[in-house]
């Protein structure tokens, strides 16, 4: 009889987008769970079992619907459904990309692996359009760094001689869709030649085929390692394949779907290659490319630890194993000769946890104090290696508010767990960042996070196709902010507090524009009735008024320009200087002349303060 484990004990989602991906991957259960009571409002279709004493969650996309939207939101169902789910795999076919330096054979597999700018997955058909030609913007997550570990174990064992990844793929061959024999000849044909018509390629001329070295053994399937190209749109060209894989530094595979779950649904992405991505392009090696991407899939999660529900004893973050008590199995970390924390293979935290930037940043965002506690304990030396930047792409409430306030259409973000945790003002999120700032040292409690500020602020609906901020010299598509900042901007009062009570750095100008929280603030902070507070709170923590940007503007400069005149009488009452000229000349009386919409009271105390400085200097003798 089969078993039937509770939803929560479910740890792996496995994605496929066709129905003989879907075969395949089923095909690999050691074992086959019986069905879950369903939920009335998940509208996917589960596959459960186990592989490797994983317990594993199958989901294939609507029949029909293929790409990288339908692939989000059923990743995103089944993240709501299967609250314990810590990494994914991504598996199916793709059209590969020959080269001199891939030899990418039909039935052969690719891994997506961070290369060069890439974390493994590109989306090549995301940008704008300029009057220079088309330029790609965003990045996407790389895997997480569990399954990293993984490939670099299946590697190994590749080199030693001891992969399974043949004996895997026999379980499959026994279906005879599945067999190599059925697939028909590997045939690839010079990128500029089309093909000719018909199901086959019977019509296209010989002379045109690519000769190529014969491998040893026609069922050597080899497994290949780097960048996915993924997009909207099929890729059957073989000009424009060799084009864009050139302009990316080198593809291996195309595909549809993976874009669409590198951020919320943290994956390594697998692809038998099925074709070439040209205009030959047919459905005779789907089935086998289909199960050696579903045997490779079986590898990787062969070589991870499967989670134990018990554990042994605790040790600090110093990449020994030891004993714990309760439920909690510590998790190693290592550091870098250059002294720089580096987290190594990832071992169970528990319920379904791994240690690394990406768990906390999601036990942070979805409020879990248990999970983040857990994470805290598993390294009682120092946290600081959970605190790498990662990308996110939640909208919790304060940055829907802040994006919906100056009709922000996208914000691209790669940020720390701190970062997170002062995007939303509930009290677990406020008692999360509580949590990690008594984990951290004074020197570490305000790490740097990196948002396109730029883009969107330039590209907002308020902005009127006019520049807002200045482009950062830097070329750099993210701006550095830091946690201040970002809580500042966001208009959380109470993560303002706490991040001051902690010790962050008040007038850090650590960034492309020199500007301060309390600049940044009065400038983009969204009209909401917390904004006036957190410019009291800043200034009242030490915030220094008079400081000035990289324009040489303070941040009176900034307020009376946006028109918050609220801000600005702050100011004004902390004694911000009204004759301090930025480095274009002018002076804040001089924008309180020239600017209209500034309330009453502001231009009366600008004025006042004027003819009192009048009256001083009048008064002198020399």
């Amino acid at each position: 009889m089969s078993r039937r484990p509770r939803r929560e004990e479910y740890t792996v989602g496995w994605i496929c987008a066709l129905p003989v991906e879907l075969a395949a991957a089923q095909e690999m259960l050691d074992e086959e769970h019986e069905d879950l009571e369903r939920d009335d409002n998940d509208e996917n279709l589960y596959s459960l079992g186990s592989i490797a004493g994983h317990n594993v969650v199958i989901v294939c996309l609507p029949a029909g619907r293929i790409g990288n939207n339908p692939a989000a939101a059923v990743a995103t169902q089944t993240r709501a459904t299967f609250k314990r789910i810590r990494f994914g795999l991504m598996v199916g076919i793709g059209g590969g990309v020959p080269s001199a330096e891939a030899d990418i054979r039909l039935g052969d597999v690719v891994v997506s692996q961070p290369y060069q700018t890439f974390g493994g997955v590109v989306q090549y058909d995301a940008g704008k359009t300029t009057p220079s030609g088309f330029e790609r913007t965003g990045l996407l997550n790389a895997p997480p760094q569990i399954l990293l570990a993984a490939v670099a174990r299946v590697r190994a064992n590749e080199l030693r001689g001891r992969s399974k990844l043949s004996e895997h793929l026999s379980k499959i061959s026994c279906i005879p869709k599945f067999q190599r024999k059925r697939a028909g000849p590997d045939v690839l044909f010079e990128a500029a030649y089309n093909h000719q018509g018909g199901p086959t390629c019977d019509k296209c001329s010989t002379d045109r085929q690519e000769a190529r070295q014969p491998r040893d053994s026609e069922e050597e399937v080899v497994v290949h390692y780097g960048t996915i190209a993924s997009g909207n749109q099929v890729m059957r060209d073989g000009c424009t394949r060799d084009r864009l894989s050139s302009e990316l530094g080198g593809i291996l595979c195309f595909e549809m779907e993976a874009a669409g779950l590198m951020h919320n649904f943290p994956c390594l992405v697998i692809r038998g290659i099925c074709d070439y991505a040209d205009s030959h392009k047919n459905k005779a090696w789907q089935a086998y490319a289909a199960g050696s991407a579903a045997a490779c899939a079986k590898e990787m999660l062969s070589v991870i630890p499967r989670l134990e529900g018990t554990s042994t004893s605790s040790t600090a973050c110093d990449g020994s194993y030891g004993s714990s008590t309760g439920d909690i199995t510590i998790t190693n970390a290592n550091w870098t000769s250059a002294g720089n924390p580096q987290l190594a293979v990832p071992t169970p935290v528990g319920q379904g946890l791994f240690a690394s930037p990406e768990s906390l940043c999601r036990a942070v965002q979805e409020r879990d104090i248990q999970g983040v506690q857990a994470l805290i304990t598993s390294c009682s030396d120092s946290i600081e290696p959970l605190l790498m930047p990662v990308q996110c792409s939640d909208n919790p409430t304060l940055i829907n508010t802040w994006k919906g306030y100056w009709g922000i259409s996208g914000l691209e973000r790669r940020v720390t767990a701190l970062h997170c945790a002062v995007e939303n003002a509930s009290e677990n999120s406020l008692e999360i960042l509580r949590m990690l700032l008594r984990a951290l040292p004074r020197s570490a409690i305000d790490p740097p996070g990196y948002i396109n500020i730029v883009h969107a602020m330039n590209t907002c609906r308020r902005a009127g196709g006019q520049a807002i901020l200045a482009p950062d010299d830097g070329g750099g598509y993210m701006q550095r902010c830091t946690v201040l900042t970002w809580a500042a901007l966001l208009g959380n009062i109470d993560a303002v507090h706490i991040l001051k009570d902690a010790g962050a750095d008040i007038n850090s100008q650590a960034n492309w524009l020199r500007v301060t929280p309390l600049m940044v603030q009065c400038f983009l902070t969204a009209s909401t009735d917390q904004s006036v507070a957190v410019t009291f709170s800043l200034l009242r923590g030490g915030a220094l008024p008079n400081l000035q940007d990289d324009r040489g503007n303070t941040a009176l400069h900034l307020a009376l320009f946006m028109r918050n005149s609220d801000m600005a009488m702050q100011l004004l009452n902390a004694g911000a200087s009204i004759d301090l000229p930025n480095y274009d000349g002018y002076r804040a009386y001089e924008f309180a002349q020239t600017i209209t919409g500034l309330s009453r009271e502001v231009k009366a105390v600008i004025q006042a303060k004027r003819l009192q400085q009048t009256r001083y200097f009048s008064s002198l003798r020399f």
